[in-house]
């Protein structure tokens, strides 16, 4: 009996000994199986890692290959500016290179007309001197024909000193007819000279009015705010082009839009010494206050503008110059 209570016993502890390992069996089983979800979880979304990684990788890549392209666009567009600024400035050169030679034979060519004009005022002289010395000379001649008149009784005496007084009154006569022929014949001649002078003097203008300044680009422009009544700088796009200064916003692609700046042979251009690379620009009641980005800016604007008002000094030269010619 004590045995078999000890097998009954044995047996009791070996089913729950089986029970029990077949507990762990099911649980070590979900285990597994919940091991193998996760791997695949954790598959599933290594390879979704992997293909987000190629494909910003490949996104990443073309990025790359088109900020390379646009360097490439803007490198090229920048070297075509430079050519074109280049270009521009070697003609700005020109065009004030043919100015100044311009000047200077319109500057010769004054000359030669007031040199004409003083010969001409010299001829004058000379014929008044010898209008009053035949005006002298007649006074004599009526001197001597009362003379005569008073001398009657000699007859012979007064038809000789008639007869040399007539002679000496043609011989001063026919000196006058030649002196009047003369300056008749210079001014002729200094009428055609003239004309040819003036003819050249206008060509010498229409092509000295073809010499342009022109230069366009950036600049601060100092305005009165409305609401804060003080002064304020703004960015314009100003362009000079036949002495007139154009500005309007710096992002506006409008032709017409903007506003004018006139200006003329009077107006005067100079540094604001307060304000960096400031200068300001007086065309009679009329005042621009101006800022370049560097000093080389500056000085590029304010040659520019000082080119324009030499060449519209020229022009108002010219103008006076063929008024008192026609005079």
């Amino acid at each position: 009996q004590y045995c078999r209570k000890k097998l009954v016993k044995a047996n009791s502890e070996q089913d729950d000994l089986r029970s029990h390992i077949q507990q762990q069996d099911s649980a070590l089983n979900r285990l597994r199986e919940e091991g193998q979800k996760k791997l695949e979880l954790l598959g599933s979304q290594l390879k979704k890692y992997k293909s987000n990684r190629s494909k910003e990788k490949n996104e990443r890549h073309a990025f790359e290959f088109e900020v390379k392209q646009l360097a490439l666009d803007k490198d090229s567009q920048i070297l075509l500016l430079q050519e074109e600024l280049m270009e521009k400035s070697r003609s700005l050169e020109q065009q004030a290179f043919k100015s100044q030679e311009m000047s200077a034979v319109i500057e010769e060519k004054d000359s030669e007309i007031k040199l004409y004009k003083a010969e001409v005022a010299e001829k004058t002289k000379i014929i008044k001197e010898l209008d009053s010395e035949i005006e002298a000379m007649h006074a004599v001649v009526h001197e001597k024909n009362s003379e005569i008149v008073e001398a009657k009784n000699s007859e012979s005496t007064a038809k000789a000193v008639a007869a040399s007084h007539l002679e000496k009154n043609n011989e001063w006569k026919q000196k006058h007819e030649t002196l009047s022929k003369e300056f008749d014949d210079h001014k002729t001649e200094y009428k055609t000279k003239f004309g040819e002078l003036q003819t050249e003097t206008k060509l010498h203008k229409r092509m000295s009015m073809q010499v342009q300044v022109y230069k366009e680009g950036l600049l601060g422009k100092k305005t009165r705010a409305r609401k804060m009544m003080g002064l304020m700088w703004s960015v314009k796009h100003f362009t000079l082009y036949c002495g007139s200064l154009h500005y309007k916003e710096k992002q506006s692609r409008a032709t017409n839009s903007g506003k004018v700046f006139r200006m003329d042979h009077t107006t005067i251009v100079e540094k604001v010494e307060s304000i960096r690379c400031g200068f300001r620009i007086r065309a009679q009641e009329n005042l621009l206050i101006l800022q370049a980005f560097d000093e080389e800016d500056l000085a590029s604007w304010m040659k520019a503008a000082q080119e324009s008002i030499n060449a519209m000094k020229v022009r108002a030269q010219l103008d006076e110059f063929v008024i008192e010619g026609g005079e």
